[in-house]
């Protein structure tokens, strides 16, 4: 693992300029939604443990954390931008949801265009491998939809675990 670490470094500047750019942003993010009000409320609904307003719009800071360093060592072939377009168009519909509060159905919506954009440039769940069975192809046909529930799922997942300040942040990260 060193060897090919060794052979890619521009893995590692990316991680430190990631990691730099959202601790920096965060803050800044942190103070601007509070400026224009994006914030939690002790009290709001039952899911919150703070005691006093807690800011949201930090996804933008970890998006900004991707983006910046994609754009820089990543080679920006047609799957890649579509992976990150992807990614910037969940960021948008997160965004509004934290600033104005999206009724369920378009939020769902938009998180489907989100997770749309990376299969209609050829990202999808092709294949699983199964342990003593070895791998089963999965057609397109079935493979697009089970890829848009997936990340559907794993973002409302993320959402789900955000009641507690940082927490959603913190299992990201690892």
């Amino acid at each position: 693992m060193l060897d090919e670490l060794r052979d890619t470094p521009e893995v590692l500047y990316g991680a430190v300029v990631a990691l730099v750019i959202v601790v920096l942003l965060t803050p800044a993010v942190g103070g601007m939604a509070r400026l224009i009000g994006a914030v939690d409320r002790p009290g709001d609904d039952g899911r919150r443990l703070h005691r006093r307003p807690v800011p949201r719009l930090g996804g933008l800071a970890i998006f900004l954390g991707i983006i910046v360093p994609s754009l820089a060592f990543l080679d920006l072939s047609g799957e890649m931008r579509g992976v990150l377009l992807g990614a910037a168009v969940a960021c948008v519909v997160g965004a509004i949801d934290d600033f104005r509060g999206l009724a369920p159905a378009p939020k769902l919506a938009g998180q489907v265009v989100a997770a749309a954009i990376p299969t209609a440039f050829g990202v999808w769940i092709d294949h699983f491998t199964f342990p003593f069975l070895g791998a089963v192809d999965l057609p397109a046909w079935l493979g697009v939809p089970l890829t848009i529930v997936w990340i559907v799922a794993v973002m409302n997942m993320v959402n789900f675990l955000d009641g507690m300040d940082g927490l959603a942040a913190g299992v990201c990260a690892l």
